[in-house]
């Protein structure tokens, strides 16, 4: 891999995980709020 292919690997990963935590945050802030 170049350099440069490496970096791009790395951002989509990145940038899956932060998705999977925003999502995951979300949820379970409008679960909390949905019990109240």
């Amino acid at each position: 891999l170049e350099p440069n292919d490496k970096m791009n690997q790395l951002f989509c990963i990145s940038f899956i995980i932060l998705q999977l935590f925003i999502e995951g945050t979300v949820s379970k802030v409008g679960d909390d709020l949905i019990e109240e």
